[in-house]
C-alpha cells in the first residue's frame, strides 16, 4: 500500500498529521542529511502503524520533502 508523506526536518516537535488516509504531514527533529530524517520518518510510521521500520520502504523522494512509501497491504491506515 502506497502512502504520500510531505517531510519538515528539523523540527522543534515530532508529529504525524493525516490530511487523508494515504497523504500525511510528518514533522522530524533529524537533519536532513547523513539520510536521518529518512530513517525517523520510517520509525514513526511504523509506530503508527504498528508494523516494523524495515517494513516502511521509501519508494520516491530520498532526497526531496515529498517521498512516495510502501507499507505492508492490509495495514489499518485509519490509526
Amino acid at each position: 500500500m502506497y502512502i504520500r508523506v510531505h517531510v519538515i526536518t528539523s523540527a522543534k516537535r515530532e508529529s504525524v498529521k493525516a490530511e487523508k488516509p494515504d497523504v500525511l504531514n510528518i514533522s522530524v527533529k533529524e537533519p536532513a542529511e547523513n539520510n536521518r530524517a529518512n530513517v525517523r520518518v520510517r520509525e514513526l510510521l511504523a509506530l503508527r502503524y504498528g508494523i516494523l521500520p524495515k517494513d516502511v520502504r521509501i519508494i520516491s523522494g530520498h532526497q526531496h520533502t515529498s517521498k512516495i512509501l510502501l507499507i505492508p497491504d492490509g495495514v489499518d491506515l485509519s490509526s
